[in-house]
């Protein structure tokens, strides 16, 4: 995109190719199952053998928790479909038949959009103190 390369075409299963932008292939329920959630299961699992060290120096005090592959694959599909969730409100590009039909986005709204910017804006302090009270004074005691 900043190269002005241009986005390659892609064949939907029945037929047809999908709406080029740069939300085409993560931004969809199907991606979020098959590419995201894993590949986050993976992400996670690859800073938690190799950077272990690394975060314990940066969050000194930090209390190491190791979750299950299955709760990490949950939490990657309920931070994925929050994002889609936050997104399909803003961009034209996402595709939610992707890859088997080409359905444009039906749900962009500036106001929408808006509301959960200021909302998510406002539940930044909530958050913290929320986290501080259930880790004990450290809103980030636990890892990752």
């Amino acid at each position: 995109m900043f190269l002005g390369v241009g986005y390659p075409q892609i064949p939907l299963l029945f037929g047809g190719f999908a709406p080029q932008g740069l939300h085409m292939i993560t931004h969809n329920p199907f991606s979020i199952v098959f590419l995201v959630a894993p590949a986050m299961v993976l992400l996670t699992k690859l800073v938690e053998s190799t950077m272990k060290g690394l975060l314990f120096e940066i969050f000194s005090g930090a209390e190491w928790i190791n979750y299950s592959l299955k709760q990490i694959y949950v939490s990657a599909l309920f931070g994925a479909f929050l994002h889609l969730g936050w997104d399909v409100t803003m961009h034209d590009d996402i595709n939610l038949g992707f890859p088997f039909v080409a359905i444009p986005n039906p749900f962009v709204n500036f106001q929408a959009f808006s509301l959960i910017l200021q909302v998510s804006l406002i539940m930044i302090v909530p958050a913290y103190f929320i986290g501080k009270r259930l880790n004990g004074s450290s809103p980030f005691k636990k890892l990752p």
